[in-house]
C-alpha cells in the first residue's frame, strides 16, 4: 500500500526509474489513467480517487493529513464515470455497464448504475435496486441533491407502474439502497429541482407527440403550476441548476429559440427569460459549477479553459495560480463545502500526463499530490501547443499541434503526420494528455487535431457552422489544417495519415473516399460509413417521436436536408475511390454507432478490392473504457501506421 502510494505522490522519483525501450509503446499509452477523478471531501481533510490497475478498478480514499490511504474500494465491474462526497464516511460513485437485453427491447444498451460507498463499512450498495418497478438492468438518474441528513440522496428514475413508464423523483436510503417516491411525474417528466432538506423547487417536462416543453413549480390545483412553456418539434430549452439564492433558475436555451442561444434566468416571481450569458461568439460554457445543484460558476470552453465563478475569492485564487503556469490548461475539479481549499488540475503541454495540486486558502500552500500517468515517463510525452490557421473560406479554426518527445527546434521540418479529427461532433480539443495522440507522436510522427466547424467551445456561430456539412466544409478543415502545417514547413504533405474515432472515424473515412491520394493510410475506430443507416438505428432504438433522431438529421444534412443527402455524404457509398489503404476498428458492445457500420464498409472495400482490415474488439464500448482493448486498439493502429507510413528515421527523430 504504502509502495504505490509512494510513487503516486512522488511521480518524479517513479519516473527516474522508468525507459521508453523497456515498455511496450501500446501498453504504456493504452493503460486507462492510473488515478483519475480526483474529488475533496466536503471538510477538504480526504481525497476520493480512482484508481485503474492491471487487476482492476478501486476507488482510494486518501487522509491528506497522513497523506496515507483509508481504504480501497473494489469497483472492477463498473465503468466509472463520475464520483461525489456525501460526507466524510460515505461517497457516491456512479458507473455504466453495458447489457444484452432490456424487458422486450432487443439488442445492447448502455446502463448507468449508481452505488453507495460507506467508508467504515467499507461496503458499497447499488441504490434503487430492490424498488418496486425498476429494474437492475436500467438506467437512473445522477444525483439531485444530497439529503442535509446525509442519509439520504434524492434522485429521478424511471418506474414501471401499472404497465406504463413514469419519470418519478425517489428519496433514497445510502444504507439499504431502496427508494420512496419523492414526486411522481409522468412519460413526459426529464428532471427535478429540489433543495436538500427535500423541498421540490421544480420539474421540467417534454412531449415528444405534442413538442411542448413545459418548466413548473410546486403549487396549483395538481400539485404543479406552470411558470414557463414552449412549443417546437424539440427542446430549445433546459433546466440547468438553481441560482444561489435558491429561487431563480438557470435556463439554457439554444440558437433555435426565439431568444438565441446562452443562458437565460427565471423565477416564479419573474416568469419571463431574462438574458444573463451569450453563447452566439467567441468561447461557449463548457459545464456548470455547482454544488447540490446550487449554481457556483462556470467553465467556458477552447483549447484551454477559463472560469467565472460567482466568488470573487475563487475568480482571484484561480487567476493567480493559472498565471503561474502560461500556457497551460488549468482545471479547477472540486473543492471543500467552505471553499477554503481547492483542487486543479493541471496540463502544462510541456510534457507530464496532467498533475493535481491542492491549493490552501488559509495558508497560501500548493500541494503537488501527483500525475495521472505515473507509470508514463516524461520524456515519452510530447509537448502540446496550439496553432491558428484561415479556412478556405476565411473562418479561423483553431488546432492541437502535439510533437514527437524530446523533438529539437531545428527538427521540426519535413514531419511525417496523423490527423486526428476528434468525435462528436459537437466536442472539442484541448490543451491536456490525449492518450491516443501521445501515443501516436512518441512513434515519431507530429499529430494535428483541428477544432474544425462544427465544434464546441468557440460559441454557438461557430458551432451552427457545421449543420448540414458534414464531408464538406467541416472535412475541407481538416485539409486546410494539413497545408497549414506544410506552409509552416513542418510536415511533409506526401506523408500523412488520418486517423480518428466515432465521428472522427467518419471523417476519416470521408478523407479516403472524397480526398483520394491524400492521405497514405486512413484509420477509423468506431466510425459511422453510411448516415442514412445511423438514422435508422436511432429511430428503431428510440422510436419517430425521439429527439436523438431528429438531432441526427439535422447536424448531417442540415435542417434542410433529408435522405439524399445523407447518401451523397456516406463514404460507404464510395469504395471503388479509395486508394489509401483502410483499418476499421470496433467494438462489440458499441451502442452508440453499431459495428455494422464498419462491417458494411469492410465489405463495401473487399466488393472493389480495396486493401482493407478488420479488428473486433471483444466486450468494448463506444469510449475505449478497458485496457486490454485499448491497448489492442493502439498496437492495431501502430502496425498499420509502421506498414503504411513508415518512419524515415534519418529524416524523423523518435
Amino acid at each position: 500500500m504504502r509502495g504505490f502510494f509512494a510513487c503516486f505522490i512522488l511521480t518524479i522519483v517513479c519516473w527516474s526509474d522508468q525507459s521508453v525501450s523497456a515498455q511496450d509503446l501500446a501498453e504504456q499509452f493504452g493503460a486507462l489513467p492510473r488515478f483519475e477523478d480526483m474529488k475533496l471531501s466536503p471538510s477538504g481533510k480526504q481525497v476520493a480517487v480512482t484508481e485503474n490497475t492491471e487487476t482492476g478498478t478501486e476507488v482510494l480514499v486518501i487522509d491528506l493529513a497522513t497523506m496515507t490511504p483509508r481504504v480501497k474500494v473494489p469497483v472492477s465491474g463498473l465503468k466509472v464515470r463520475g464520483t461525489i462526497w456525501v460526507n466524510e464516511d460515505k461517497l457516491i460513485v456512479r458507473g455504466t455497464d453495458t447489457s444484452g437485453y432490456y424487458g422486450s427491447l432487443r439488442g445492447k444498451y448502455e446502463y448507468s448504475e449508481v452505488y453507495a460507498i460507506d467508508l467504515k463499512r467499507q461496503s458499497a450498495k447499488q441504490l434503487l435496486v430492490g424498488t418496486k418497478g425498476i429494474s437492475d438492468r436500467q438506467s437512473v438518474g445522477w444525483i439531485a441533491a444530497v439529503d442535509e441528513s446525509g442519509d439520504y440522496v434524492y434522485m429521478g428514475a424511471p418506474q414501471r407502474t401499472f404497465g406504463r413508464w413514469e419519470y418519478n423523483l425517489f428519496k433514497v436510503s445510502l444504507s439499504h439502497g431502496k427508494g420512496v417516491i419523492h414526486s411522481i411525474g409522468d412519460f413526459t417528466t426529464l428532471d427535478y429541482a429540489v433543495g436538500t432538506d427535500g423541498t421540490l423547487l421544480a420539474r421540467e417536462r417534454y412531449g415528444a407527440k405534442s413538442d411542448e416543453y413545459i418548466l413548473e413549480v410546486p403549487g396549483g390545483v395538481d400539485g404543479w403550476t406552470t411558470i414557463f412553456r414552449d412549443k417546437f418539434r424539440r427542446p430549445r430549452y433546459s433546466l440547468i441548476g438553481v441560482m444561489p439564492d435558491q429561487k431563480t433558475f438557470l435556463i439554457a436555451a439554444t440558437y433555435e429559440s426565439e431568444q438565441g442561444d446562452g443562458f437565460y434566468l427565471l423565477s416564479p416571481d419573474n416568469p419571463t427569460l431574462k438574458p444573463y450569458l451569450s453563447e452566439s461568439r467567441g468561447k461557449d460554457v463548457s459545464s456548470t459549477l455547482s454544488t447540490n445543484g446550487i449554481i457556483d460558476g462556470f467553465r467556458f470552453g477552447g483549447a484551454r479553459p477559463s472560469y467565472d465563478f460567482f466568488d470573487d475569492g475563487l475568480d482571484q485564487i484561480y487567476n493567480e495560480f493559472a498565471r503561474q503556469i502560461p500556457g497551460a490548461s488549468v482545471y479547477l475539479s472540486s473543492w471543500s463545502d467552505d471553499k477554503s481549499k481547492l483542487l486543479f488540475t493541471v496540463y502544462t503541454g510541456l510534457g507530464g500526463t496532467g498533475t493535481f495540486f491542492l491549493i490552501d486558502r488559509d495558508s497560501g500552500g500548493i500541494q503537488k499530490l501527483g500525475s495521472r500517468y505515473p507509470d508514463i515517463p516524461q520524456e515519452s510525452v510530447g509537448d502540446v501547443h496550439t496553432i491558428e490557421y484561415a479556412a478556405r473560406d476565411g473562418i479561423p479554426i483553431e488546432a492541437i499541434v502535439t510533437w514527437p518527445p524530446e523533438i529539437r527546434p531545428d527538427e521540426k521540418s519535413g514531419l511525417s503526420m496523423v490527423v486526428l479529427p476528434h468525435g462528436g461532433p459537437a466536442s472539442h480539443d484541448t490543451v491536456s494528455f490525449d492518450y491516443m495522440a501521445q501515443y501516436f507522436a512518441s512513434k515519431g510522427y507530429v499529430v494535428l487535431q483541428p477544432n474544425f466547424r462544427g465544434s464546441t467551445g468557440y460559441g454557438s456561430d461557430f458551432y451552427q457552422a457545421g449543420k448540414g456539412e458534414w464531408g464538406n466544409k467541416m472535412q475541407t478543415d481538416l485539409i486546410d489544417g494539413i497545408d497549414a502545417m506544410a506552409e509552416r514547413g513542418w510536415v511533409d504533405k506526401e506523408k500523412v495519415c488520418i486517423a480518428g474515432w466515432s465521428y472522427g472515424g467518419y471523417a476519416a473515412l470521408a478523407a479516403g473516399a472524397f480526398e483520394a491520394g491524400r492521405f497514405k493510410c486512413v484509420i477509423s475506430g468506431g466510425g459511422i460509413s453510411s448516415l442514412p443507416r445511423m438514422v435508422k438505428a436511432a429511430y428503431d432504438r428510440n422510436g419517430q417521436w425521439s429527439t436523438a433522431l431528429d438531432y441526427w438529421k439535422e447536424v448531417m444534412a442540415g435542417p434542410d436536408g433529408g435522405q439524399a443527402k445523407m447518401e451523397v455524404v456516406s463514404p460507404v457509398k464510395y469504395a471503388e475511390q479509395f486508394s489509401a489503404p483502410v483499418l476499421l476498428i470496433h467494438g462489440d458492445d458499441d451502442t452508440v454507432v453499431q459495428i455494422e457500420q464498419s462491417e458494411i464498409m469492410e465489405n463495401a472495400l473487399k466488393r472493389e478490392s480495396k486493401t482493407v482490415e478488420f479488428v473486433r474488439l471483444k466486450d468494448e464500448d463506444h469510449w475505449l473504457s478497458r485496457r486490454e482493448t485499448r491497448i489492442e486498439a493502439l498496437a492495431a493502429m501502430g502496425a498499420f501506421l509502421d506498414k503504411y507510413l513508415p518512419i524515415d528515421e534519418n529524416a524523423n527523430v523518435n
